[in-house]
């Protein structure tokens, strides 16, 4: 493809590079080639890091990895990935920290861990709260755009996979 025959060639500053191997990695996982794709996400995160150009999206580069690492199975590496986007000044803001919150339980319950993942999701629902607020669109939704609500929804069905109701 165009995108790895372009990352033969050599780029300008860790920053290109690193825009760079986060579409390719979205390209491989379009395409089906989740492992590549967990891969070149790292390399985006770990490049986004080396250059001071690239604070402001650090937290998206992580979480785009964490994302990419738990498409992949690779469920231990998506929680570091997610662990440092919430760390991170903004990282567990809006849209993608709910989702970074709700995908971290989600790699939690996947690996066992159990008790961490009901504690996530506690905590997730905690914050969304008993009544979320759904915002109205005048526009066709985007399809990217994540409702609180839904989180909600999501994650007390994660919890119920958790929760032991014998007791």
């Amino acid at each position: 493809t165009y995108l790895d025959q372009r990352s033969r060639v050599g780029f300008v500053s860790a920053g290109d590079e690193a825009m760079h191997a986060l579409e390719l990695s979205q390209a491989l996982y379009h395409s089906g080639e989740h492992g590549r794709a967990a891969d070149e996400s790292a390399r985006a995160a770990t490049l986004a890091v080396s250059e001071d150009s690239m604070k402001s999206h650090r937290a998206a580069f992580a979480g785009k990895a964490g994302f990419y690492h738990m498409v992949a199975e690779r469920y231990e590496e998506a929680l570091g990935f997610y662990a440092r986007q919430l760390a991170i000044k903004g990282g567990a803001m809006g849209d993608q920290g709910l989702r970074a919150r709700l995908n971290s339980g989600y790699c939690q319950l996947r690996l066992g861990k159990r008790e961490d993942a009901r504690k996530t999701f506690e905590a997730l629902i905690e914050s969304v709260g008993s009544a979320p607020r759904v915002a109205s669109v005048e526009a066709p939704a985007s399809r990217t755009t994540l409702q609180p609500s839904r989180v909600a929804v999501l994650a007390r069905g994660f919890l119920a996979q958790v929760v032991d109701d014998s007791k």
